[in-house]
């Protein structure tokens, strides 16, 4: 008769440690240690590398929104003069128009 627990227990099990050397002894290749130092020094320096991009780019935000705002207040400083300039436009073809109006 056919069960589950058959299948299962006719499946190879692995080792628990791929890694493992020929000799039986995990990890003891002085070529393995090598690679996997050398793995751990680049992986420090692409952390490294990844929090400065991300440091500089924060930075970059926080001034180009500085930026931004200065901007923004320029802009609305400089449409206030307008306003105030076509107010005087405004008047001063008005006074214009009223003086040639007038009969001598």
């Amino acid at each position: 008769s056919w069960a589950p627990s058959s299948i299962a227990d006719s499946i190879p099990r692995c080792s628990t440690s791929s890694l493992a050397s020929s000799s039986g002894k995990p990890h003891s290749d002085p070529k393995y240690k090598e690679r996997r130092d050398k793995n751990n020094v680049a992986s420090q320096i692409s952390r490294k590398k990844k929090k400065q991009k991300v440091q500089d780019l924060e930075d970059r935000a926080q001034d180009l929104e500085g930026q931004n705002n200065s901007l923004r207040c320029k802009a609305a400083k400089l449409e206030a003069e307008i306003v105030q300039v076509r107010e005087q436009l405004v008047a001063f073809m008005s006074s214009r128009n009223a003086a040639a109006r007038v009969p001598v």
